[in-house]
């Protein structure tokens, strides 16, 4: 029979996925076919219903009873522990992709829980990240792909191609600027089990400039974790189930992104519209440096505008015309009044010449104001395009 309620997460009706299928019908007859997601939910199966024995396919599995697993003892051979693949995409920043690289070779992760593969997308013809990769990666443990056509959505593409290829349970994304601690893919891992979440977004915690980020890196260690669901994430630190891009239906970023940004958050929204449930959960963090330039007004309100234009982008493609003109109509009316205040608030700061104070203030009515303005744009037919010039070393 199919265990469709057996667990809250096996009974949204997703499909089994061909693995998985082809599995099932493999199973003897009095075995117990169902679906799960997570290594935690398979656990809760076999204990709950006494089952002793588990198949797994990419998203399904099988599980099979005592009798069955004597007159077939050869499914042993089958099993295997789940596959985190560690994505990356990177384009000509050498210095901050090794960093990057080195931080995910030294993951830390319990392999009675999990498998790790790291996976680097080069978005450079030239292939600029191929000898820092080889460098690194000597040793083995990681895949090269070269990714030629230039844009971060067909990037993030190529990386799910290539996990999915190797068989990836679960999947995971970071920036090549950030550096991820050692406990970096068991945190997120356990905070997905415990939120009862399909995707999971960690924090990212700046560091100063000039600082050591490896050496910061390597001495941080995870606070208890807190959630909260969410509608939607970046995937600057982000971990999620293989299911959301499985199949002839699978979700893949959408590549006329190419030079916007928000197809991250594009993505995991069409995600939570698929019954996903999207969690944002701290202390599982990666570190970043504050980069030259990035800390500065212009480049806030610059960012903070591309956001706000994508935000509406988003409701229009993936809401109905009603809520999402709703939707829209609130945020810029709610950035609009926070951004107006907070410049009130500068002014009477500077006036009682707290002036540190008073560019903080100035600086996030900036940004508020500028989001709401990025908001209406499309109206006008612009569109923001922050990725166009490569940033970074």
């Amino acid at each position: 029979m199919v265990g469709a309620g057996l667990s809250r997460r096996s009974g949204r009706g997703k499909p089994f996925s061909a693995a998985a299928t082809r599995n099932a019908a493999k199973a003897p007859p009095n075995a117990l076919v169902c679906r799960y997601r997570g290594e935690s939910e398979a656990s809760v199966l076999v204990r709950n219903l006494g089952l002793c024995f588990i198949i797994s396919g990419s998203i399904g599995v099988v599980l099979v009873s005592a009798e069955a697993l004597v007159a077939q003892p050869a499914l042993i051979a089958q099993t295997k522990e789940p596959l985190i693949a560690l994505c990356v995409c990177t384009r000509g920043r050498p210095v901050m992709a090794a960093r990057c690289f080195r931080s995910l070779r030294d993951q830390v992760g319990d392999p009675a829980r999990m498998r790790l593969r790291v996976i680097v997308v080069d978005n450079c013809a030239a292939q600029t990240a191929r000898p820092v990769f080889d460098s690194i990666f000597a040793g083995g443990g990681a895949d090269y792909v070269c990714c030629p056509e230039p844009g971060i959505p067909f990037a993030r593409n190529a990386a799910i191609e290539a996990a999915l290829a190797a068989g990836a349970d679960y999947i995971a994304f970071i920036d090549d600027d950030e550096v991820a601690p050692p406990g970096w893919v068991d945190a997120l891992l356990s905070a997905m089990n415990e939120a009862d979440a399909d995707v999971v977004q960690g924090e990212v915690r700046k560091v100063p400039l000039g600082a050591d980020l490896e050496q910061a890196a390597s001495t941080q260690a995870y606070a208890p974790r807190r959630w909260e669901k969410v509608e939607t994430v970046a995937t600057c630190n982000t971990l999620f189930k293989a299911w959301l891009a499985e199949g002839p239906a699978g979700l893949r970023f959408d590549e006329a992104m190419r030079y916007t940004g928000g197809s991250d958050r594009d993505y995991f929204h069409r995600a939570c519209k698929r019954s996903a449930r999207v969690v944002k959960v701290t202390g599982a963090h990666v570190l970043e440096e504050v980069a030259e330039g990035r800390d500065g007004f212009k480049y806030e309100c610059m960012r903070a505008f591309a956001a706000g234009n994508n935000y509406t982008l988003r409701m229009r493609k993936n809401e109905h015309l009603l809520r999402g003109s709703q939707r829209i109509v609130t945020r810029v009316l709610d950035r609009g009044v926070i951004g107006a205040l907070k410049l009130v608030f500068a002014a009477l700061l500077l006036l009682a010449f707290q002036t540190k104070r008073a560019a903080r203030q100035w600086k996030k009515s900036g940004a508020a104001i500028s989001f709401a303005a990025g908001c209406i744009s499309p109206l006008l037919g612009i569109r923001a395009q922050p990725y166009a010039v490569l940033q970074g070393h």
